[in-house]
């Protein structure tokens, strides 16, 4: 049997407990070994340690074993204004949120650290060995301004150098995601000031392959060639791609054609994306993060079994190349 994980959100519903509930018996009812543990991703929710048993008491009724956990930057993507949906600035330091790891705000800061570790503890309750974390860098700020780049960096380092402790008793890695949005050379350097100061045991790459693609702009795999060596965690998605080389960014379109399909079902050179996880130390199964297409035209249980079919397929692939298994 092949172990195969994917994420618990993949309705992409609201997180009552009905429905969390109910979307991990679908997962195991599918076939699914794993889940990768992404609900209350993108907000300030502080788990209250009777939902961490409970969580725990929910794996085990349906024989579900852990692989990874999304933790959460601690704040959302998008909002209403004036009855309006608008991305929040992704590119600028808006100060908006009250919990903010990168924060200049050093209470918003310690609150923001404060949150991982939440989700560090809730990890460390459910087996998951590393928590998967968000760093969008507000980029235009630090090209217009060194001291404000100096400033964040700071804030950064001051913030990890704190969890490194914390995580490594708890037997729990930070990963890193790459991104939508920031231009994959700004996330190069951003992963090589990660990586030269924080040790593989403590910190690496989540790698999402949509991500990649959309912001890719000839090589769809610079950032995963040059920093394979870190990967110790996945968001296995496909998508379209997105060309935006010679204008400006358009937020709702990438966030559009960010849509998380299947293994197989876009523009993904997998066979190239095989090769480049088994020269990686990351370990099966794989996880993928996907959102079931509002245009799909079969049940969200349908869509469980064709995710798991694709899933399977690839890591066929990826154990023809020589992958580590778990």
């Amino acid at each position: 049997m092949i172990e195969l994980s994917i994420n618990s959100d993949f309705r992409d519903d609201v997180p009552s407990f009905d429905s969390m509930e109910e979307q991990l018996e679908l997962i195991a009812k599918a076939g699914f070994s794993h889940v990768h543990w992404c609900y209350d991703w993108e907000d300030s929710y502080i788990y209250a340690e009777s939902e961490m048993d409970m969580f725990k008491t929910w794996l085990v009724k349906y024989d579900l074993k852990v692989k990874g956990l999304h933790g959460t930057e601690g704040d959302r993507k998008s909002r209403f204004e004036n009855g309006e949906k608008v991305i929040i600035q992704k590119r600028k330091n808006t100060s908006t949120q009250r919990k903010d790891y990168t924060s200049l705000n050093e209470f918003s800061r310690l609150a923001g650290v404060d949150l991982i570790k939440n989700r560090i503890d809730l990890a460390n309750k459910i087996g998951a060995q590393e928590v998967v974390l968000h760093m969008q860098m507000p980029y235009e700020d630090m090209a217009e301004n060194q001291t404000f780049k100096a400033k964040y960096w700071q804030q950064v380092f001051k913030s990890f150098d704190e969890l490194k402790s914390y995580a490594l008793t708890k037997q729990v890695k930070i990963a890193v995601e790459n991104l939508i949005w920031t231009p994959i050379d700004l996330q190069i350097e951003q992963f090589e000031r990660l990586f030269q100061r924080y040790p593989a045991e403590f910190l690496g790459l989540c790698y999402d392959s949509g991500h990649e693609l959309l912001m890719a702009e000839k090589n769809q795999f610079k950032l995963l060639e040059k920093f394979k060596h870190r990967v110790i965690a996945l968001h296995v998605n496909d998508n379209f791609g997105y060309e935006q080389i010679g204008k400006q960014q358009d937020d709702f379109k990438i966030v559009a054609n960010d849509r998380h399909l299947p293994p197989f079902s876009g523009a993904i050179d997998w066979q190239t994306f095989a090769q480049l996880l088994s020269q990686s130390p990351y370990e099966l199964p794989l996880t993928m993060e996907l959102v079931v297409p509002r245009d799909y035209q079969g049940s969200s249980f349908d869509f469980l079994l064709e995710a798991k079919a694709k899933g399977e397929r690839l890591t066929e692939l990826v154990l023809e190349k020589g992958i580590k298994k778990g």
